[in-house]
């Protein structure tokens, strides 16, 4: 018996051609391709929402982080100030008391290190006695509105209060 080699072409006896089963094969291999890549737009669209809402929370909480230090930076530099300027009388057992100019000169001093920080609300304190010390204590509050914040459902701005204490 002679031996038929099987040749790319038509074969006898068959109803499809070798070319013609490598063809369909190609055309199914095209069509889940296509599928594939109908699925990877399907989940592109289903991931890209919650991945760009958690970068825009990250870069959220870094703005907030970065407020927060310029808000302790400024509540330093009043404390700073407000110790040089207060000065205690050392006959009386009271801590000293602030008068207005030199509030005004604590919170100058407190914003104007610390722009970043916007409107804020700079409150100086005195306490102690005269047997545990005097100190000079400068609270800084601010807010935050978050760029995320509406679609959270957090609704205002997020208070940011820094303080600062010298004791003497």
């Amino acid at each position: 018996m002679a031996r038929v080699s099987r040749t790319p072409l038509a074969l006898e006896g068959e109803r499809q051609t070798y070319i013609g089963r490598w063809a369909s094969r190609l055309w199914i291999v095209e069509a889940t391709a296509q599928q594939d890549a109908g699925t990877s737009a399907v989940e592109v669209a289903l991931i890209l929402p919650i991945f760009l809402l958690l970068l825009l929370c990250a870069i959220d909480f870094g703005q907030a982080i970065v407020r927060y230090n310029a808000a302790s930076e400024a509540a330093r530099d009043g404390a700073r100030v407000g110790m040089v300027q207060v000065t205690p009388n050392p006959t009386v057992t009271l801590p000293p008391q602030i008068t207005s100019p030199q509030a005004t000169a604590i919170a100058s001093a407190a914003m104007s290190k610390a722009p970043t920080i916007g409107v804020a609300t700079v409150v100086p304190s005195t306490g102690g006695d005269s047997y545990s010390g005097y100190y000079v204590r400068v609270d800084v509050t601010t807010s935050y509105q978050p760029v995320v914040g509406q679609y959270l459902g957090i609704n205002g701005p997020i208070p940011i209060t820094a303080s600062s204490q010298i004791n003497r």
